[in-house]
């Protein structure tokens, strides 16, 4: 079984009926694909533009992103208590370049996804509102697994590739990076980048902590080796999904 584990600013959709995952950009962010070294067979020449960290080995996410080598069918989801969109923002008409897939200066990329199965592998420890008033859990993490049908399966990126073990673990990220990407504060919000998604939204709410209160099922965060992070995952640095 191939596992991706996605984190931080993701929109996770089947708008126009197959399952894809949209990079929303942020000025501070880097996308990433974060692979184990030793599940590294091979690369495109030049490969994906790339950094080092603990053990491992990331790629730039960019464009059109997809996987060969999988089981290929409809894609078994399982994202409830994900917040939808729908229910958060007030935004009706989805931005066009998400309809076709185009990246641009408010959308890093798209992942095609195609079978398998998305649900949610692990919670924040304590409960969050995006209203001040309902307390809720909220997803840290979102697990993809695939079976593979090759002895490597290709994560494709923009016309490249890295060929990584069937039966390995990666990271999927759009998370804070260091130095940033952009020479510029960090914003007051980093979920408001989600009213991107739309072309008439006015507000998104995001997700506040709750100090006193816990998710009967949240859990500590798992340390994993990354690149140029900035550490534990905020609240506030989390998938959703549309509608």
């Amino acid at each position: 079984m191939f596992r991706i584990r996605f984190r931080g600013l993701l929109t996770h959709t089947a708008l126009t009926g197959r399952q894809f995952v949209v990079l929303i950009r942020d000025a501070r962010h880097r996308a990433l694909l974060t692979v184990r070294n030793e599940d590294i067979i091979r690369t495109s020449t030049p490969p994906p533009e790339t950094w080092d960290g603990p053990g491992v080995t990331c790629y730039s996410l960019v464009g059109t992103i997809r996987l060969d080598g999988i089981e290929r069918g409809p894609v078994e989801v399982n994202l409830n208590g994900v917040p939808k969109l729908t229910e958060i923002s007030d935004g009706r008409t989805v931005h066009r370049n998400v309809i076709h897939r185009t990246p641009s200066p408010d959308f890093l990329g798209f992942f095609d996804l195609d079978g398998g199965t998305l649900s949610i592998e692990d919670w924040y420890e304590q409960h969050v509102t995006f209203d001040g008033a309902i307390l809720r859990c909220l997803p840290r993490t979102i697990m993809y697994g695939v079976s593979a049908t090759a002895d490597a399966v290709h994560f494709r990126i923009d016309g490249r590739y890295v060929a990584i073990n069937p039966d390995a673990e990666v990271l999927f990220t759009n998370v804070d990076f260091f130095p940033p990407p952009s020479p510029m504060p960090p914003p007051p919000n980093e979920y408001g980048n989600y009213i991107k998604f739309f072309t008439d939204a006015t507000f998104v709410q995001y997700p506040v902590e709750s100090p006193h209160t816990f998710c009967p099922f949240g859990t500590k965060e798992v340390p994993r080796a990354q690149c140029k992070t900035a550490g534990n995952l905020g609240v506030r640095c989390s998938n959703n999904q549309y509608p």
